[in-house]
């Protein structure tokens, strides 16, 4: 009798395991999207120049990558529990078993894709608009070499080497 318990039990632990992999896949597509959506708005505000807002999505999208992680970090788990490798190797497994769940990996590699897409967009937005920056410092540290147009009065300062050709 304990032989068919253990079956049972093992048959129970596997199928808990099946459970939450497909859970943390609806989860981690969820979280994907919404990391997506995020990336779309910080490409909004970068295009906008929108600095309260770049920084209000840059507090949101580090808690939503930490959120992804840990969903990641749960698959893993409840991949090796139902007696899966971890990571890409074990969901595919996985899915051997499990077919009808393919849909889900699916969606949660075309959300993936979006978000590299985006994520890639959002890079070379940020490189741009550092680069110009840097230009633009570089054209005002080259100004500061150069002699003044205004004294510390206010008024028009002389040329560097000018001579007053004539006084009142």
């Amino acid at each position: 009798m304990t032989i068919t318990s253990s079956a049972a039990e093992h048959a129970d632990s596997t199928a808990a395991a099946a459970v939450a992999v497909v859970h943390n896949l609806a989860c981690e597509c969820t979280a994907v999207e919404s990391f997506a959506a995020l990336l779309a708005e910080e490409r909004a505000a970068l295009l906008a120049q929108d600095a309260d807002t770049l920084q209000h999505i840059t507090l949101r999208k580090a808690e939503a990558t930490h959120r992804i992680a840990a969903l990641v970090d749960a698959r893993n788990r409840a991949l090796t529990a139902g007696g899966f490798a971890p990571g890409r190797a074990g969901i595919e497994s996985f899915l051997d078993k499990h077919p009808q769940n393919t849909s889900l990996w699916q969606r949660l590699r075309r959300g993936a894709a979006r978000t590299q897409g985006l994520n890639h967009t959002v890079g070379q937005l940020i490189n741009w608009r550092l680069a110009a920056t840097e230009q633009a410092l570089a054209v005002l540290r080259q100004g500061s070499h150069a002699a003044p147009l205004y004294s510390a009065t206010g008024q028009p300062a002389a040329p560097h080497g000018a001579r007053r050709l004539a006084t009142a």
